[in-house]
């Protein structure tokens, strides 16, 4: 499990993205996203926790992380793609939810958060495959 979101993204930036979101409340055991669903929005969590994971057939889950304040998630949304795993509130939590298209804007608009996006997403597949490995129990 990846220990917060390996992001370089700073606190003004993901303040900046914020303002263009409005804010949703979630209480504890509440779905955000659903695994196979699609991807519509990005997600910055302002207070609680979050798990996300994915379930196999049997039930049998596969937690990929925790998230605290201050991370965000959901950013395959930017390829039109459905959801690769599920998000839970594991408490109550507050997040912003910002437009796939208003993402994308922002993108444009702030180069260096585009950088420290990718940066982010290289974190969390090094993370993801270690993860996996350790779990697989075979290397």
């Amino acid at each position: 499990m990846r220990k917060g979101n390996g992001s370089k993204i700073s606190p003004e930036l993901l303040a900046k993205l914020a303002d263009r979101g409005g804010q949703h409340n979630y209480a504890s055991g509440d779905l955000l996203i659903r695994e196979g669903e699609a991807s519509t929005d990005m997600y910055i969590l302002l207070a609680g926790e979050l798990r996300a994971y994915t379930s196999d057939a049997y039930g049998n889950e596969f937690v990929y992380d925790v998230m605290k304040p201050g991370e965000f998630f959901g950013e395959l949304a930017l390829d039109g793609g459905v959801r690769s795993a599920s998000v839970q509130a594991t408490t109550s939590a507050i997040c912003v939810v910002v437009a796939q298209s208003d993402v994308q804007a922002f993108l444009g608009e702030y180069p260096e958060f585009a950088e420290a996006l990718v940066l982010s997403l290289i974190a969390r597949v090094r993370a993801a495959t270690l993860h996996a490995k350790s779990a697989s129990g075979t290397w």
